[in-house]
């Protein structure tokens, strides 16, 4: 998700609510008005170089791949729980 830049978006029964579309088409819009005007404020050789964040996404590439699948199996394990369920099968 960082080589080439892109934007990744997971579509949900939360994000298809009615209004969520447009509010999010308008926060994507201020920030990618936000990260052009960051991009040309870097790009001005009189500019002072301002802190800033890295990306993250990419960033396990750089841990074994062990740990990285234990905790991801575990995450999904968890999110995907049914409350209630035992995680056996009935009798």
């Amino acid at each position: 998700l960082q080589t080439p830049p892109s934007l990744h978006l997971c579509c949900t029964l939360r994000t298809a609510e009615p209004g969520v579309k447009d509010r999010f088409l308008n926060d994507l819009r201020r920030a990618l008005d936000s990260a052009l005007e960051k991009k040309r404020s870097k790009d001005d050789p009189n500019a002072k170089e301002k802190g800033g964040s890295a990306a993250i996404y990419g960033a396990t590439a750089s841990v074994p791949a062990g740990p990285v699948s234990a905790i991801l199996r575990a995450y999904t394990d968890i999110q995907l729980t049914v409350v209630g369920d035992s995680g056996g099968a009935s009798d």
